[in-house]
């Protein structure tokens, strides 16, 4: 399945490829969709990025299978290099294993942010969170210059949906350190190379 904004400009130019399209709803967080994308794939590793991120590295798909299989029992998330010298996973491909056993992967009280930063900080803690340079998918957010600060992204800033959101981290702080724990005794003392 594939995710999209209700006002994705390129909506209709998805559609005749064939992929189940799943629509955000006008000035929601990505969350939910987020949520069912991973619940519903029918793959073993997930790909999750924006709209606003170019893969520029040839063969990346084969390149991140590769990667996997240097993963004890396919459980962690990769990251790549952003081109805009940040070593943080803004785009991260995991292997649905992971994403199970983290339960919950995607945290439903998020309307937006957040999200990634669990994710790292789970898999990071786990010593599951791994780096894979060679691989370039450059994110064309605004505030690197690379972009427009269109109304997808002033959607996601003007209500209060940061502070919402960063409230909801700070309570959720002790379930959060529950799945990292858990992670800890799923994972035991294998870890990989950052």
């Amino acid at each position: 399945p594939l995710g999209l904004d209700a006002d994705d400009p390129d909506f209709a130019d998805y559609k005749p490829h064939g992929p189940e399209l799943i629509v955000m709803p006008e000035g929601r967080g990505a969350n939910p969709v987020l949520a069912r994308l991973i619940e519903e794939a029918d793959a073993d590793y997930l790909m999750l990025g924006g709209d606003d991120m170019v893969y520029r590295t040839q063969g990346w798909d084969e390149i991140i299978e590769r990667a996997f299989t240097e993963i004890p029992d396919d459980m962690g998330i990769l990251y790549f290099d952003n081109g805009n010298g940040r070593d943080i996973a803004e785009a991260v491909a995991v292997s649905k294993k992971w994403t199970q056993a983290a339960e919950p992967f995607v945290w439903p009280q998020f309307e937006h942010f957040f999200t990634d930063a669990i994710m790292m900080e789970v898999a990071i803690r786990v010593g599951r969170m791994r780096r894979v340079p060679s691989i370039l998918i450059e994110h064309m957010h605004y505030k690197y210059g690379k972009g427009e600060l269109d109304l997808t992204y002033r959607s996601k800033r003007n209500d209060g949906m940061p502070r919402r959101d960063k409230d909801r981290y700070i309570e959720l702080r002790p379930q959060i350190d529950e799945v990292i724990e858990r992670m800890r005794r799923l994972c035991g003392a294998e870890k990989i190379a950052a």
